[in-house]
């Protein structure tokens, strides 16, 4: 299921941080491969920001993927529930191929969260 997404058009100044034309994606996943982000023809899809909550069923790990391809190692979880923060990067933390969505998988555990996103055409 591919989440619903909201763009933000203003910025945050105070924070430091510019979110024009970032984007939301909600990260609910059980146990296999879940899509949170369509495939955009001729866009990279770039995490900024994430946060990520995890329900271990046994040692587990989540994985990001494009496509069916990992961008990112496991982020390994025990027996015990975890968070997991990535603060908000204007370089970004990774991105997709070009015209590639963006997954997680989910190996022994489930997980929820949300993230920040930007298209970037190339």
């Amino acid at each position: 299921m591919v989440s619903s997404t909201t763009e933000v058009s203003s910025t945050f100044p105070s924070l430091g941080y510019d979110l024009e034309g970032a984007k939301f994606a909600k990260i609910v996943a059980s146990v296999g491969t879940t899509e949170l982000v369509a495939a955009v023809t001729g866009h990279k899809i770039r995490v900024l920001a994430l946060a990520l909550t995890q329900e271990p069923e046994a040692a587990g790990a989540v994985t990001f993927l494009s496509a069916s391809t990992a961008i990112t190692g496991d982020f390994l979880v025990l027996t015990t529930a975890q968070v997991l923060v990535l603060p908000h990067s204007s370089a970004g933390w990774f991105e997709t191929v070009a015209g590639e969505a963006l997954q997680i998988t989910a190996a022994g555990t489930t997980a929820g969260g949300t993230l920040v996103y930007d298209e970037v055409i190339v």
